[in-house]
């Protein structure tokens, strides 16, 4: 008999959850007060959040766990971490950020 695959505990979710949202609000935040360091916070928001989803789509039991809703989700909080990066970015090069 094959067995379940183990549930991750509630607490790994909340501190994965937290950091996403904390990363983005400090960027979004610093973005607000026109400081250069929101855009390369917007490039580690997505790189920590790409990281934290890694184990859930790299494994079946993840994949089966997150159902496709959740994948079309995922990926437009992808597309918009990164045009908001690259906005960022942009403001920075013309010095509408300091």
């Amino acid at each position: 008999m094959s067995e379940a695959p183990a549930k991750a505990p509630w607490h790994l979710w909340a501190v994965g959850l937290f950091a996403t949202l904390f990363n983005a609000i400090a960027a979004a935040i610093l973005l607000l007060m026109r400081r250069k360091a929101a855009a390369p916070l917007f490039w580690i928001g997505l790189g920590a959040f790409l990281i934290n989803l890694l184990p859930h789509y790299l494994s079946k039991a993840g994949r089966a766990v997150i159902g496709q809703p959740m994948l079309v989700t995922n990926v437009m909080i992808a597309v918009l971490l990164i045009l908001f990066g690259l906005y960022a970015l942009i403001m920075a090069k013309k010095g509408v950020l300091r």
